[in-house]
């Protein structure tokens, strides 16, 4: 049985901590999913030149909590997220995972910045 891996980051840990140590294809995807997420989110607010700050006044959501979503160290609630992509001009898509594919391979998380 594959080692279960939380996706909900522990005191002192961060997704970070985490990925690439899971050998299940779910949690793969769900890390996969996260990673995506934040990277789409931090790229958004960049390319919009917003600084963290800006963002926080946008979204109402702080930037302390902005910062470690980015960094993956947090697991934000659908509301925070949900707040983040409206500010941004962007919307969440949901779709089937396809599962006659292999696990994906590990890589490594972006550096934040």
């Amino acid at each position: 049985m594959a080692e279960k891996v939380t996706l909900n980051p522990t005191p002192g840990s961060s997704w970070r901590d985490s990925f690439g140590q899971s050998t299940s294809f779910a949690d793969q995807q769900q890390i996969k999913t996260h990673v995506m997420l934040m990277e789409r989110i931090r790229n958004a607010r960049k390319a919009q030149n917003l600084s963290q700050r800006d963002l926080e006044s946008q979204a109402g959501v702080r930037q302390s909590v902005i910062g470690r979503f980015e960094c993956g160290d947090t697991d934000p609630r659908l509301t925070t997220l949900v707040a983040l992509l409206t500010a941004l001009g962007l919307e969440l898509n949901v779709q089937p995972i396809r599962t006659d594919v292999t696990a994906p391979q590990s890589e490594p998380i972006p550096a934040c910045d």
